[in-house]
């Protein structure tokens, strides 16, 4: 996962899906899930985008 450097998320793999996350005072903050196994996300001014196979997924990502 790329990053922009200004906003950290956090990744982790649970069963068939990628766990978006960030921390919010002092806590984990779970944003949602992804499908597993991108070709690559980048993470970049609230925005997170993924390369599946020929398919660009991009999610705005708010708090």
């Amino acid at each position: 996962m790329d990053s922009d450097g200004s906003e950290l998320l956090l990744v982790r793999r649970v069963p068939g899906a990628l766990q978006l996350a960030r921390v919010e005072d002092g806590q984990v903050r779970v944003l949602g899930a992804v499908r597993s196994d991108p070709a690559g996300c980048w993470f970049a001014r609230q925005r997170l985008a993924c390369r599946y196979d020929d398919q660009l997924v991009i999610w705005r990502i708010t708090w």
